[in-house]
């Protein structure tokens, strides 16, 4: 995961979309039972995704709109999509995992978007 987010900022769009299909491909055949603290690794980047950006120069992230605390974001949120997506026409009592990972994750980003919403930085990215 680390690596996933390290280097998703640097993939064109359309490798980014390759990336998206691979994890979808890990996460239908080793998730719950081989890759569990996929959840967790989502999580973290989440709460901390300023730590993985060091690698970039400030013109960089000035140039790409990057802004150090959002850094971690693109490949934790395609692992996250990827994740629900696999559950998304399971039947309801195959849908355990899914549903204690929403558990953890939905009040986690709903606090991350009201956090952003009250901060001046990301305004100019918010649509009213």
């Amino acid at each position: 995961m680390t690596s996933i987010n390290t280097h998703s900022l640097r993939f064109t769009s359309s490798s980014r979309i390759q990336l998206a299909v691979c994890i979808s491909m890990i996460i239908k055949q080793d998730y719950p039972h081989k890759w569990p603290e996929i959840v967790d690794k989502i999580s973290i980047y989440l709460q901390t995704p300023g730590k993985h950006i060091k690698a970039f120069s400030k013109e960089t992230v000035i140039r790409q709109n990057m802004f150090l605390d959002l850094s971690g974001w693109p490949g934790a949120l395609t692992c996250l999509y990827q994740l629900v997506k696999n559950y998304e026409y399971k039947k309801s009592e195959e849908r355990a995992p899914i549903n204690d990972a929403m558990n953890l994750l939905l009040p986690l980003l709903c606090e991350i978007i009201s956090r952003c919403m009250n901060d001046q930085r990301y305004r100019g990215f918010l649509k009213r």
